[in-house]
């Protein structure tokens, strides 16, 4: 896009993820670009987060443990839901084909994978009206792990 249009410079995500996960050797090298950038600024926010006196950090990322990051956390919870649920939800949201979910879900550990090494979990693919008890459950861990965060 030419310089002056808003959106100039802007990265088009579904361009990139397009690419990213329909060629395993693109993804490695976007990889290797990226990650050390995403640690270094994940390592900085939860050093901050230590000066400034938080109890609590939450870090929002879809490949913690596969970078081998859990080491950076005291638990790690893992928000999962059954292979197909997952699917039809990234075509949904991502206007992805059926290949093309299947491509970046091929990417990803599985959930079996994830849950091994996940001191939290909450299972997403239930009733909406289940949602309440099961995040209370959760909660109620947390305060169980962590007591001065009640």
């Amino acid at each position: 896009l030419p310089a002056g249009h808003p959106q100039a410079g802007a990265l088009d995500r579904a361009q990139l993820g397009a690419l990213a996960f329909a060629n395993p050797a693109a993804r490695r090298d976007l990889e290797a670009l990226l990650h050390p950038r995403i640690v270094a600024a994940l390592q900085g926010a939860l050093q901050d987060a230590r000066h400034t006196g938080q109890q609590l950090a939450l870090i929002n990322a879809a490949i913690l443990l596969e970078m081998g990051l859990q080491s950076l956390c005291d638990a790690v919870l893992v928000v999962w839901c059954d292979p197909a649920s997952q699917r039809q939800r990234l075509q949904e949201r991502d206007g992805l084909t059926a290949e093309a979910a299947e491509q970046r879900l091929a990417s990803q550990w599985s959930n079996a994978q994830r849950l091994a090494l996940a001191q939290l979990q909450l299972q997403t693919d239930r009733p909406l009206a289940d949602m309440p008890t099961a995040v209370a459950s959760l909660l109620d861990d947390l305060q169980e792990r962590w007591p001065e965060l009640a």
